[in-house]
């Protein structure tokens, strides 16, 4: 059972949500990958066309620390960070 949790809300840059999500679904699936993150997921809402809301469910605070120091996450986040106008922490919960 995930111990540390976040809720996040990423806004594309005008008319880039679909590489945004592209890439995030590419974050989503090396996620899947460590055995300490539980859910790693990607969301879109209809009402908010420029939203990207992203679900992550760990086994404790440093496992999410540690992910963000992996290679393939720098690289990813690093291709993203162009087409985000904007990142949101919605909530954490333990």
């Amino acid at each position: 059972m995930a111990a540390f949790g976040l809720f996040n809300k990423l806004t594309a840059s005008k008319g880039k949500h679909t590489y945004l999500h592209d890439i995030m679904l590419r974050v989503a699936k090396e996620m899947e990958q460590l055995d300490d993150c539980q859910l790693y997921d990607v969301n879109v809402n209809e009402d908010d066309k420029d939203a990207i809301f992203i679900y992550e469910a760990w086994d404790d605070e440093q496992a999410h620390q540690a992910s963000l120091t992996l290679d393939v996450f720098q690289s990813l986040i690093k291709e993203a960070s162009s087409f985000i106008s904007k990142m949101e922490k919605i909530y954490v919960f333990t």
